[in-house]
């Protein structure tokens, strides 16, 4: 009886460290992640705001973000995207600057276009 749960109390340890390894493994990587996204993103956003820079003579601050990238995916609501498309929906005059503007808030094609570019700069970052 003594063997039986001294092997039981080893597996137990066993188990216990192991599943503590992995979840404290699991939480280190995904921080140097972040912290690697972080780090291409800044690399990526400086190559496109350079570029910005050389065509119109003035940097832009480009990002690839949406109001609603801070939020999980399942928390953003289908209808709240459709209101918020709507609600651009009156006939006014707008300058370019305007457009454009509208043009990232609620143009999926154009925002993919957007994230498209940055991938292509995300791929200059391995040359550099």
């Amino acid at each position: 009886m003594g063997k039986r749960n001294i092997l039981k109390e080893a597996s137990a340890r066993f188990y216990f460290f192991g599943g503590l390894a992995v979840i404290i493994a699991s939480f280190a990587f995904g921080c140097a992640a972040a912290k690697y996204r972080v780090a291409a993103d800044k690399e990526v956003y400086q190559i496109l705001s350079e570029r910005h820079e050389h065509v119109f003579g003035q940097p832009h601050n480009y990002s690839i973000d949406t109001k609603y990238s801070k939020r999980k995916p399942t928390d953003v609501n289908g209808s709240e995207l459709i209101l918020d498309r709507a609600r651009g929906s009156k006939v006014r005059l707008i300058t370019l600057p305007e457009a454009l503007e509208i043009a990232v808030k609620s143009n999926r094609s154009y925002q993919d276009n957007r994230e498209e570019l940055y991938k292509k700069a995300l791929s200059l970052t391995e040359t550099r």
